[in-house]
């Protein structure tokens, strides 16, 4: 028997469990991050891979650590393979040893390129015109092991960070149900990394949502693009405070004001960039519902110059 863990913990790793429980092979178990607290009252929330498996009355373990105690746990299930998708920790080399056909790791980039935790949202914000998920046998360090197999996706400059994760892990798991198989009967040589070609990513904190107008507008809608819904991008306007911008659109003009002028429009606002100018469409006061920018440019006249 064929035995598999799953490292997983997000919504939009779903359909890569929805894939295993359709192979011919036994999902032993789920491994996801403890409970969190969430809300006013804090109260604990379980990941979305936990409460998956209990509906289909599969273990689900939420280890705080990876260590001795948790590799013991893994043995006794006598796990043939392991499948990362999105589980948000690095798991050590004593843990991948307990599986004899090794760790394949769903990760939503054209390998090397974009490594780490933040692949989908700085393709996009880069301006990439392609990316695509690459499944890789994992090894100790991040995202550097062998590749399997890849799939590119084109990008059409539209989508945003949580449309396109959500793609790009729908298109990861057809991709796994193809390979897995053929990994599983020795089919498959993995094919090294060009290590040389590597390109990182970061670890996404709210403050790297601040715009800044100094910067171009298109690489600006590109940010608010990108980091939809996190870490979500804002700008800050005396008393009144932090302005989330949910939906964002530029005009190819260059204007004659300096980057930072906020210019009142027939249908809201722009915002003067180093190049052309950001046209909010959709914003978010802190604590406060969203509202077209149009709205908000009215109820706060004095805050704007006439374009």
């Amino acid at each position: 028997m064929t035995n598999i863990v799953f490292f997983g913990t997000p919504h939009f790793v779903i359909p890569v469990l929805e894939t295993l429980v359709s192979l011919p092979y036994r999902l032993a178990a789920v491994v996801t991050v403890p409970d969190k607290p969430q809300g006013r009252k804090q109260g604990l929330v379980p990941p979305p891979v936990k409460e998956w498996a209990q509906n289909h009355t599969i273990i689900a373990f939420q280890p705080e650590k990876l260590d001795g105690i948790f590799v013991a746990t893994l043995q006794k299930l006598n796990p043939t393979i392991g499948i990362i998708a999105a589980y948000g920790c690095i798991i050590p080399k004593s843990v991948l040893d307990v599986f004899p056909k090794g760790v394949l790791n769903i990760h939503p980039s054209l390998l090397p390129r974009w490594r780490g935790p933040s692949p989908v949202q700085t393709a996009i914000a880069a301006g990439d015109t392609t990316t695509g998920v690459s499944i890789m046998l994992t090894d100790e360090y991040m995202d550097h092991g062998p590749v399997l197999i890849q799939q590119e996706t084109a990008l059409n400059g539209t989508e945003t960070g949580s449309e396109l994760t959500e793609k790009l892990f729908r298109s990861g798991a057809e991709l796994l149900k193809q390979t897995l198989p053929r990994w599983l009967d020795g089919k498959i040589v993995p094919r090294e990394q060009d290590h040389a070609q590597m390109t990182s990513t970061k670890i996404l904190k709210r403050e790297n949502g601040r715009l800044d107008f100094s910067k171009s507008a298109e690489e600006l809608r590109r940010l608010v693009r990108a980091y939809t819904p996190w870490p979500g991008t804002f700008f800050e306007l005396p008393k009144i405070g932090r302005i989330k911008v949910l939906t964002a659109w530029l005009k190819k003009e260059k204007p004659d004001k300096p980057p930072g002028t906020f210019i009142k429009t027939d249908d809201g606002f722009a915002i003067v960039c180093k190049e052309e100018m950001l046209f909010p469409s959709v914003i978010q006061q802190e604590g406060r519902k969203p509202i077209s920018a149009n709205v908000f440019a009215k109820g706060h006249p004095d805050l704007f110059i006439e374009g």
